[in-house]
């Protein structure tokens, strides 16, 4: 519940914070004990970013909690991106690039730069982000630029601070005219970025070159304004209302960036260089801003044959940002895109997501490869891989090992936007419940409407069909055989927290002939460990992962449970669930005693009441895991299209 009162004072403290003028001899001063408001804008991102909290995941893995609940299974993306700005904010030379974001349409690009820029927007109204700007400036241009060049390095000496560029014409006429070149008295004013506004944020969609007008890039110039003096001329004429003057000190959006005219891409090229708008016979305006670019695979290849943007190419930073290639991420992508209008009145079924986001995941792999030491996986093994759910024999490295010789896994495939257009048509036709087939017919039969695909995509993807029928199987035995275990939820957690409490007591050096100590099971230990083939010489690095994550999980404020860990989720429904001989028995409809009766009725009650089914999409699960253990077909491929039998 938000508290009005408490509410109503923080705004008001913000706008008052917000609302500080003063003179350029008072905002020196505080730039003297306080560097960072002077930063550039490399470090001010990078600074944002650890401001928004950095939340490790363990094993090695970290997010910022910027990203949180937007963007899903991107964590090498992120790490990346971090690198990124890192070495930005201590190499000069590193914020001369443009940050490339590379990847398929879908794939969050966008929600990539909109949270950079939201960040950076709650950033500069705190005090840690607080930055300013010279008053009456069009482009909240930093006040230290007032400091004659000559005079620079003094400061950099005796207080650290760093002072690049010129003032802007309209700055220079102003102190000129204004102040009569006194810079103490030069007005100075707190800013908060805005992209509403255009303050510290600007955004360019390149479209054909003969619709691109440079004016919209660089600024306008009222003509009238301009006289004999050509620098009281550039002062009055130039209006700095481009989108990369609106951009600077903060980022600079360029969508679809190989599409622009190379008059566009000249300008681009000298402000990522020079940190310069050449403004013609009139000068220059300097910028210290964040450029980062956005374009397809296809429109980057493209522009990297043409020998003449060379020049270019060696200023771009290429950021991959694929699909997801974790199932159990995809569906949480799924989950945010789904809004309550779409589900109103509709049940879907609890594996209805699982099922098609198989589908998406396993049309952004690469079949026929295989990494160094290991056999050929099939395309479901390798997602199950990727998942965290490793296979017998293979272990984490095996799965980096296997990315790695894929490295263009992700650029391809069906976009989860694709995915969610087709789950709300497969809605639309139904009255009562979504179940996984139909969910995954609608994905197969949208493939003859979806536009851009080209002859071997529409002749590939459904002959992946199979890898995720047999995928569907697993999950579906698999849940009924969750269903089949009386109070299964609570036995797996309580497996899991005695796991967890000795793997810890393990990993912090005590034994059972420690008196003070808790006894430790190591009899279970083994036995799960074994039951994933955990060898003798790698149970130690197991429970040292195994713990090191669960504590960086808590430590985050999350309450890790057993399904936060693929390979112990898997040791546990080995050891807790009936196997499949027995599972087929239970459900076999020629057994009519009547406990076999009332057996398979509390399987249904059971995945009604503590897995999320309804009666329809219970029975029909039922239906499909019983003909699975009993090596029977409900459904094949046929041209390319579901066949039901």
């Amino acid at each position: 519940m938000v508290q009005l009162q408490k509410l109503f004072r923080e705004v008001r403290r913000e706008s008052e914070a917000l609302a500080w003028e003063g003179t350029f001899k008072a905002y020196i001063s505080m730039a003297i004990k306080d560097p960072k408001l002077a930063r550039f804008s490399h470090a001010r991102i990078y600074d944002m970013l650890q401001w928004s909290g950095d939340k490790d995941r363990g094993n090695g893995a970290h997010n910022y909690h910027l990203f949180d609940d937007e963007l899903f299974g991107s964590t090498k993306t992120i790490q990346r991106l971090s690198q990124i700005f890192h070495a930005a904010s201590q190499i000069p030379e590193e914020r001369r690039r443009i940050l490339l974001l590379m990847g398929p349409p879908g794939s969050g690009k966008s929600t990539l730069v909109n949270l950079l820029k939201g960040g950076l927007e709650r950033y500069s109204r705190t005090d840690e982000g607080a930055l300013y700007a010279i008053a009456g400036c069009p482009m909240q241009e930093e006040p230290l630029h007032l400091v004659p060049k000559h005079r620079r390095a003094e400061f950099e000496e005796a207080y650290g601070l760093q002072i690049e560029g010129d003032l802007c014409p309209r700055c220079r006429y102003n102190l000129k005219h204004l102040y009569d070149g006194d810079i103490a008295k030069v007005k100075v004013k707190r800013i908060a970025f805005s992209e509403a506004e255009g303050i510290g944020m600007g955004s360019f969609v390149a479209t054909s070159p003969e619709g691109q007008n440079l004016d919209r890039l660089i600024g306008s110039i009222n003509v009238d304004s301009l006289t004999e003096d050509r620098l009281d001329g550039a002062g009055k004429g130039f209006r700095l209302d481009g989108e990369l003057e609106a951009a600077n000190r903060g980022i600079m959006e360029f969508i679809q960036i190989f599409r622009s005219d190379d008059k566009f891409l000249t300008v681009v090229l000298g402000v990522t260089q020079e940190q310069i708008i050449k403004l013609g016979s009139f000068g220059s305006v300097y910028v210290d801003e964040t450029i980062i670019a956005q374009s397809n695979e296809a429109e980057y290849n493209t522009f990297v044959a043409n020998k003449e943007s060379e020049a270019l190419l060696d200023r771009l930073i290429m950021l991959k940002v694929p699909y997801t290639l974790q199932r159990s991420e995809e569906i949480k992508i799924y989950r945010k895109l789904l809004t309550n209008g779409l589900l109103s009145g509709v049940h879907m079924s609890p594996l209805a997501l699982p099922v098609v986001a198989s589908m998406a995941v396993i049309s952004r792999l690469e079949d026929g490869k295989r990494a160094l030491g290991m056999g050929r996986l099939s395309l479901r093994d390798k997602m199950e891989l990727y998942d965290g759910r490793v296979l017998p024999t293979h272990s984490k490295a095996d799965a980096a090992s296997v990315q790695e010789e894929s490295p263009n896994e992700g650029m391809f495939g069906l976009s989860p936007r694709f995915v969610i257009n087709r789950l709300a048509d497969a809605m639309s036709q139904e009255s009562e419940c979504l179940r996984p087939l139909k969910a995954l017919e609608s994905l197969v039969e949208g493939l003859e409407e979806r536009a851009g695909l080209t002859k071997e995509e529409r002749e590939r993807l459904p002959s992946l069909l199979p890898e995720v029928i047999k995928s569907y199987k697993d999950m579906a035995v698999r849940q009924v055989q969750q269903a089949a275990t009386e109070r299964f939820e609570d036995l797996a957690e309580g497996q899991f927290k005695s796991y967890i409490k000795d793997a810890k007591a393990v990993f912090m050096g005590r034994n059972e002939s420690s008196i003070s100590s808790p006894r430790i099971n190591d009899q279970l230990l083994r036995r799960l460990e074994g039951a994933i083939n955990i060898r003798d010489s790698e149970r130690e690095s197991f429970r040292k992962d195994v713990h090191h994550t669960h504590e960086a999980m808590s430590s985050n404020g999350a309450s890790p449970t057993y399904k936060d860990f693929p390979l112990l989720t898997a040791a546990i429904e080995q050891l807790l669930l009936p196997n499949t001989k027995e599972l087929g028995v239970m459900l076999d409809p020629k057994q009519v005693n009547l406990d076999r009766l009332q057996q398979r009725k509390s399987i249904q009650k059971r995945l009604v009441s503590n897995y999320g089914y309804c009666d329809k999409c219970a029975q029909d699960l039922i239906h499909f895991a019983t003909q699975t253990v009993q090596n029977r077909d409900v459904v094949a491929v046929k041209n390319g299209r579901l066949v039901r039998k």
